[in-house]
């Protein structure tokens, strides 16, 4: 079992705090989503886990070895981050930029093994993107853009994901194609922490709901344990009704 573990994880920029005192562990087998109002300490949150951050005090491990201590190549091969979308630096074919998540095996774009090739394709297949395999990055739209990433991700066959927002830029059907996606992958025994705004998407799909709120962690269970209206109120300042994974919501508090 692959595990991410982060333990009195503390994060802070010119002297103000980001993230108090972050306990948590991801591993396979579920899928868990990271909740919480903008500004609340999400992204901070994923990229410390990382180690792609300065953190002041704590640890993160993958599997009891420090995070930021492991080879790229190692990381890679066990945790693929798919962060929120960013613009590329060059214009690279579809089918190339879904390729790339075979860099950690040695693969070369232009030179990819048997193996590697149905791996692609397959992403590229799930993510239903056949149609866009020979178009340049720079010619797609930004939901079309948020699908390849999110296919490049999947071709890396990496135990864990870590996804940031990897719906926000899709039209509702290509919300749900994804997050299908998400849940098949764990379901074949992998796992995988994304972070969403879609509340009821949230409560569909999560095994786990992890609620952040001013850099700290202030529930995390399942959703019928910690999908409640007085949390929605506490952590999103919102008014709204909870029935079975349905969420409406009535106005701000």
């Amino acid at each position: 079992m692959t595990k991410l573990a982060v333990q009195d994880l503390k994060v802070q920029i010119d002297n103000t705090p980001l993230l108090n005192d972050i306990s948590l562990s991801i591993g396979t087998g579920e899928l868990s989503i990271l909740l919480g109002p903008n500004g609340s300490g999400k992204t901070t949150l994923l990229r410390a886990a990382l180690g792609l951050i300065k953190k002041q005090s704590g640890t993160s491990k993958l599997n009891d070895e420090d995070v930021a201590a492991l080879p790229p190549s190692i990381r890679a091969k066990s945790i693929a981050y798919l962060p929120q979308m960013q613009q590329l630096a060059w214009p690279l074919l579809v089918k190339d930029i879904v390729a790339l998540g075979r860099f950690a095996y040695g693969s070369n774009i232009n030179k990819l093994t048997s193996k590697d090739r149905d791996i692609v394709y397959e992403a590229i297949s799930s993510c239903d993107i056949e149609h866009l395999s020979n178009r340049r990055m720079n010619t797609l739209s930004g939901g079309e853009k948020a699908r390849v990433h999110c296919a490049r991700t999947f071709a890396s066959r990496a135990p864990l994901i870590i996804a940031d927002e990897p719906v926000a830029a899709l039209d509702p059907r290509h919300q749900y194609k994804v997050l299908d996606l998400f849940k098949s992958y764990v379901a074949q025994g992998n796992g995988a922490l994304i972070v969403l705004h879609d509340l009821s998407l949230a409560a569909k799909y999560a095994d786990r709901l992890i609620w952040l709120k001013d850099g700290q962690i202030v529930a995390d269970g399942s959703p019928t344990e910690t999908l409640t209206p007085q949390r929605l109120a506490d952590v999103y300042q919102i008014d709204a009704e909870v029935v079975g994974s349905g969420i409406t919501i009535k106005g701000a508090v």
